[in-house]
């Protein structure tokens, strides 16, 4: 790949950075507040809302591959990354609005806009993300560098997902003052798309010229192999990597459960444990803090104890976050503190997940001699979503099945309690499946440098290293 050969400042590592708040809030304002939104707002019953809401996702995992061939292999003289952002930023900011946007129509007209503004919707985010994400690799080649570029978008995208958390129900209670339930959820899906927009154009603007040029523009190599591999047959055979399956199910176990706990946590505040929105919005204000300063203990740890070892001590005390909402009688202070120790498993996940992906690259390297780092990272995002979809549409069948009624101010003991059981229990039982699953994670520290060692010098005697339990 054709990189700059100088360094990157830190003022345009800042600007590339300040395009992960869009990111932050493009997938938090949707997975904590969309399915609230569908039935408490829009009128949608809860098994269709989350019919919709696990259709959005699945298409959201269909576009990722696709966004990420079509930037790979655009022509586009001003670069293969900054047009795509240019673009999806206004369609993104745009749908948010309609996204959130309650239309006096028909029930079944209602189902159909919806899952129309979702796949706008996510093509859009995801035509910010791919590229924005590849854009930070190509900015610099130097190694200090792209870690603290992506520190920085990291940074960003947590105080993104901040204020979608902690912040919703405050600015549509700010808006219900001067419109209805309706026009203060659609103010604010206007406010985050305008906030959105801004993200990535100042990303977009301040990268200009910093875009390596478009390497697509000239003739292939003439000793360039003319037939590239095909799409299926390269994803069948990452999947024979051992390593990357452990981290597939620990992705999908996290993604699972976010799902669920993420979309049912403001019924349960709201319905169970009665908390008011500002209650709810500190809480989650507490919880999006330590996300943000949790990135550095996680660092700490994987340093010390080794990242399996932290992986799979930051998963357990995620599902520990869960169990205290569930064992101690509900209030601020155990409510509080189940969400502390909840962030700080939801930050260690998201810290090392991609350092593992990365490391499952080797693999590769030594059975194929290609990384295929593209096709793991997009099959860790495609699990990712998956997740996500299938959890939100069991919590939608999940609201109806326990009785949740919208018109309701109270709802039943048994709803009360089954609000409880799904965002306590099941995520707890799946988080505990998961850290055990990845306890058997078998690429360690000691294995990689020794497979890095043979892959760097294929003529050492290290290839005689037995690998089978690896591959």
């Amino acid at each position: 790949m054709n990189h700059t050969d100088k360094t990157i400042s830190n003022s345009t590592s800042l600007a590339y950075g300040i395009g992960g708040l869009g990111e932050g809030i493009g997938y938090n304002f949707f997975f904590g507040f969309f399915l609230f939104f569908l039935t408490n707002t829009a009128g949608v019953s809860p098994a269709w809302a989350g019919t919709i809401s696990m259709i959005a996702v699945f298409w959201d995992a269909i576009s990722d591959p696709l966004i990420g061939y079509m930037s790979d292999n655009s022509k586009n003289p001003r670069g293969r990354r900054r047009p795509f952002i240019f673009k999806g930023a206004i369609v993104l900011g745009a749908t948010i609005f309609l996204l959130f946007s309650n239309w006096n129509i028909s029930p079944a007209l209602k189902v159909v806009y919806y899952i129309l503004i979702n796949i706008v919707y996510w093509m859009a985010l995801t035509s910010c993300v791919i590229p924005h994400t590849s854009l930070g690799a190509e900015l610099t080649d130097d190694f200090n560098k792209r870690t603290s570029i992506r520190a920085f978008q990291t940074f960003f995208m947590n105080i993104g997902a901040g204020v979608a958390l902690s912040g919703t129900l405050v600015i549509v209670g700010f808006f219900s003052r001067f419109f209805d339930a309706s026009g203060a959820w659609a103010a604010a899906g206007a406010l985050f798309g305008l906030v959105v927009f801004c993200a990535y154009f100042i990303c977009f603007l301040c990268t200009r010229g910093k875009e390596p040029e478009n390497i697509n523009l000239h003739p292939k190599d003439a000793q360039q192999p003319e037939k590239q591999p095909n799409f299926f047959s390269t994803y069948k055979k990452v999947l024979g990597n051992k390593p990357l399956r452990y981290i597939l199910a620990i992705d999908f176990a996290i993604n699972f459960i976010l799902g669920i706990a993420v979309s049912v946590r403001v019924y349960l505040h709201t319905y169970t444990f009665g908390f008011s929105d500002v209650t709810s919005s500190m809480l989650l204000m507490v919880y999006s803090v330590v996300i943000v300063v949790g990135v550095l203990l996680s660092n700490l740890a994987a340093q010390h104890l080794g990242k399996k070892a932290t992986m799979v001590i930051g998963t357990l005390v995620y599902a520990s976050g869960f169990l205290v909402a569930y064992i101690f009688p509900a209030s601020q202070i155990s409510i509080g503190l189940g969400l502390v120790l909840e962030g700080l498993g939801n930050c260690t996940f998201w810290t090392l997940l991609y350092s593992f992906a990365y490391d499952a690259s080797i693999i590769e390297m030594y059975k194929h001699g290609n990384g295929n780092e593209g096709v793991i990272v997009s099959m860790v995002g495609l699990i990712m979503k998956i997740g996500n979809a299938i959890g939100m549409w069991l919590c939608g069948l999940g609201l109806s099945y326990i009785g949740f009624q919208a018109e309701l101010s109270v709802q039943s003991e048994f709803t009360q309690s089954g609000l409880r059981f799904m965002y306590c229990i099941v995520s707890a039982a799946i988080l505990i499946v998961g850290a055990l699953i990845f306890s058997k994670y078998p690429l360690t520290e000691k294995k990689y440098n020794e497979i890095k060692e043979i892959v760097e010098n294929p003529d050492s005697s290290g290839d005689t290293i037995d690998f089978r339990h690896l591959l």
